[in-house]
């Protein structure tokens, strides 16, 4: 079929992988540095009043005054702190930073500050933290290294870079403050500190010299602390610094005889001792608190921040006398600001809240008949912006951790949902950034023995530090990753790191070939009742099973025959083994397990409604779990498929009514098996599945379907399938192969619309039925074909499109088309649902 109208308003995509193959999107290499970046390690300074192994959290200042003949024409600045910063260039704020890193892989920092220096004298303020171990930053050594070269308008150079020159002091004003896992609460008694340290007109004469820390980047002493690993550029770009709106903000005030106010002209405000300020925003952002206010001294300030349901810690602040400004070092999942004042009096003159996130720009839209899952799509949405920060987290509140199962949903939203920015000027479509680093972050965390952690960035060592089935999904990881980059020097990094993973595995095998998740556990989802056992699981081995075909393509990409042979048949060995001991004759199904000598089943913790029965023969019983898996993965051959999907069809009463993520795993297969019958089911799945959250005022997805946080990413894998199932749209991986499958499910929606991003741009689609007739409206973007697959009641494949007549391939009761980039509308007669 020849090619419609052009694209139109959506523009032509940007295809990275095929005309830009250097893009910076994608062409990071890892974990080697870069000329600055070895420059900034033979900078590293700290203040000589902390010493480098003083215990706790540190907090210094820093000071650099230098000279400008001339306004520059050029100035950029590269900095990077063990573990964080606040930077200040004339007394104005400018920064903080770095981005999530491990110990074993930082990432420096770059800013464009021209607009912030001038003729004459100027200052480089720098606030460090050294912090205690959270759930996303490690503990290390402190110090601090800042490189800012550019060029004069008289075309002379210039280059400022931490040495001795450096003024250095404790930051007194930060006290020790309780441990935190998610967001860092402070301790402040602005009484200990100048208020204007950062400011040009501060008299640092007191001040220490810095000392420079000599590091070896080349070195890896212990303990491993002390490494202080090469300095790599920036991968992500810079998070978005928003300022929510005034208009957003609603002020009330609860005085001290509980009597409560809500302030028609708004601020300033008086507090005296015993009363609040409450500020709500709405909907939660993760974002920053600036308080300037007017205080008497040593008034004593609690700020309590409140996400849905959560109260996300405490920090305290001592006022010094007169006019003063708090910036909260961190950032907070926020619904409502609570100030509240327990000793003295304070007047609030401002309250400003800043939002930081990924900068990710919104691109595809969803609309139906159902209101309901409009609002699911659009809550979906906006809860991944508000979780994806300098990596995707878990929840906004709670822990803010890299767990590399925030993935689904995280990256597969992403991909149908939003784009990124590059400095290339084009959108990097379905931005896979924060997805490649968590992979990379991720490979970093490989023991000796081939393992990984199920989470970044962290000194956690507990049950869920090593988790077997997030090793799989890790593998799968960076296949999709390629397949949907091209980006081989990555596939090729990451290679070395996926066979010793899987050669643990490999070496875990019983007699009968499976594999024994002792001295670890399966866990797979919540609710799986073979959860925290450590037996030859089923779920387990098919996430194995998984990962050796993914393994064994990724070799294929890579042009690593031997190593695809060996996966492939590994692979082969495995699926053989579970359908040769795992699979139950008389449900016609699979077992969830095999316990062997020594590996005794425990009461299952994971699913307290469901309890395991094991036979004689120390077989746990059949359960939806192992036959869903067992289907999601591909274990199950060709003649077992149906009466594998009628055993999950007939047990759906096992379902644990509260965990998200089988539904989302059941859903998507009930999709993919292309029968109306199937995509209502889904449909209405979602519609009870996520009732709570679609109806909620929190605007966010939760943990659990009915528990839990109230902002986590789990509850996010609904947009999903609603962009990707319900209106169809699909890259055929790999993406590289610039092809697109259309494929829609409507259900017994009378409409649905929207556009779904792609690694090849956007493709609008609109789909509305009636009576017996599917009108139709598609876009394919520029650079890209597509399949279009229609359901079909005429078995002639029928199709009205573009004004004519096309006799479309017609197979189990759907048509389709073959088309190039351009747009196609029409009608087909269609027969009950879609």
């Amino acid at each position: 079929m020849t090619a419609g109208s052009s694209s139109g308003a959506l523009g032509a995509a940007n295809l990275p992988f095929r005309e830009h193959p250097e893009d910076e999107a994608f062409a990071v290499s890892y974990p080697t540095g870069d000329e600055t970046g070895e420059h900034l390690a033979r900078h590293f300074i700290w203040t000589p009043d902390i010493p480098t192994d003083a215990p706790g959290d540190l907090y210094a200042a820093f000071r650099k005054t230098f000279h400008l003949a001339t306004r520059p024409r050029t100035g950029l600045l590269h900095i990077f702190a063990y573990s964080r910063y606040r930077l200040y260039i004339n007394g104005k704020y400018v920064l903080r930073g770095p981005a999530r890193f491990q110990n074993n892989g930082p990432q420096y920092d770059t800013v464009d500050v021209v607009h912030h220096l001038r003729p004459g004298a100027n200052l480089i303020a720098v606030m460090v933290y050294r912090d205690t171990p959270t759930g996303r930053i490690m503990f290390h050594l402190p110090a601090l290294a800042v490189m800012l070269a550019g060029e004069e308008n008289d075309g002379t150079k210039f280059e400022v870079v931490t040495d001795t020159t450096w003024l250095s002091a404790v930051e007194a004003s930060y006290l020790q403050r309780r441990q935190c896992w998610g967001s860092i609460v402070e301790a402040i008694d602005a009484r200990l500190m100048p208020s204007d340290w950062m400011l040009p007109t501060f008299s640092d004469e007191t001040w220490a010299a810095a000392t420079v820390i000599e590091a070896d980047p080349s070195a890896s002493p212990t303990p491993a602390e002390q490494y202080f690993a090469p300095l790599m550029p920036r991968s992500i770009p810079l998070l978005h610094e928003r300022e929510i709106p005034r208009s957003r903000l609603r002020f009330a005030v609860n005085q001290a005889n509980n009597e409560v106010s809500q302030p028609a002209r708004g601020l300033p405000i008086e507090l005296s001792e015993g009363s609040s300020l409450e500020v709500s925003i709405g909907p939660v952002e993760q974002a920053y608190v600036l308080l300037a206010i007017d205080a008497s001294e040593g008034a004593k300030l609690l700020a309590h921040y409140h996400a849905p349901e959560n109260d996300d810690g405490e920090s305290s602040y001592i006022t010094r006398v007169g006019m003063q400004t708090w910036m909260t070092g961190d950032t907070f999942a926020i619904e409502r600001f609570v100030l509240n004042v327990v000793t003295g009096t304070v007047r609030v003159l401002d309250v400003r809240l800043v939002a930081v996130n990924y900068p990710f720009e919104r691109v595809g839209r969803f609309q139906s008949s159902d209101r309901e899952l409009n609002a699911l799509w659009e809550l979906s949405l906006r809860s991944l912006e508000v979780m994806s920060e300098d990596s995707y987290v878990d929840c906004a509140d709670r822990e803010r951790v890299e767990w590399m199962d925030n993935s689904p949903p995280a990256y597969q939203l992403t991909r149908v949902g939003l784009a990124g920015p590059s400095t290339s000027g084009h959108k990097v479509w379905s931005d896979p950034r924060l997805h490649r680093d968590m992979l990379r972050r991720t490979a970093l965390t490989q023991q000796a023995d081939g393992l990984i952690k199920a989470h970044t960035c962290s000194e956690r060592w507990d049950i869920h530090a090593i988790m077997l089935d997030r090793s799989c999904d890790w593998v799968d990881g960076v296949l999709h990753y390629y397949e949907n980059t091209g980006h081989k020097a990555f596939a090729a990094e990451m290679f070395p790191f996926v066979q010793r993973l899987m050669n643990w595995f490999l070496s875990h095998r019983t007699s009968r070939g499976l594999v024994q998740a002792d001295p670890f556990y399966e866990w797979v989802v919540w609710g799986n009742p073979m959860g925290y056992q450590k037996g030859e699981g089923t779920c387990l081995n098919a996430f194995v099973y998984h990962s050796l075909v993914a393994a064994a393509e990724l070799a294929n990409h890579l042009g690593r025959a031997t190593d695809a042979t060996a996966f492939t048949s590994a692979a082969n060995e495995l699926q053989t083994a579970m359908n040769l001991h795992l699979w139950d004759a008389t449900t016609e199904s699979y077992f969830s397990g095999i316990f062997g000598p020594g590996v005794e089943p425990i009461p299952s913790t994971m699913n307290g409604s469901f309890h395991l029965h094991v036979d004689e023969q120390r077989r746990a019983e059949p359960t939806l779990w192992a036959a869903l898996f067992a289907l999601d993965r591909g274990v199950v051959p060709a003649n077992r498929r149906a009466v594998v999907m009628q055993y999950v069809l007939s047990n759906l009463r096992q379902l644990n009514s509260n965990d998200v993520m089988i539904y989302y795993y059941l859903t998507d297969l009930l999709f993919n098996e292309q029968q109306p019958s199937l995509a209502l089911q889904a449909l209405n799945l979602i519609r009870t599945a996520w009732h709570d959250m679609a109806v909620s005022r929190w605007q966010t997805t939760w943990e659990y379907l009915h528990a839990g946080s109230r902002v986590h990413i789990y509850g996010a894998a609904a947009a999903v399938l609603l962009s990707s199932q319900v209106l169809g749209v699909k890259c055929d991986a790999p993406a590289i192969a610039h092809r697109i499958v259309v494929r829609p499910h409507l259900a017994d929606l009378k409409y649905a619309s929207g556009i779904v991003c792609t690694e090849l741009g956007p493709v609008d689609v609109a789909w509305k039925r009636t009576a017996a007739v599917l009108e139709f409206s598609v876009t394919i973007p520029t650079g890209a074909e597509a399949t279009i697959w229609l359901p079909c009641a005429d078995t002639d494949g029928v199709v009205n499109i573009n004004g004519r007549t096309e006799h479309a391939t017609v197979a189990d009761g759907w048509c389709s088309l073959d088309v190039k980039h351009g747009h196609y509308e029409g009608t087909v007669t269609v027969k009950g649902i879609a």
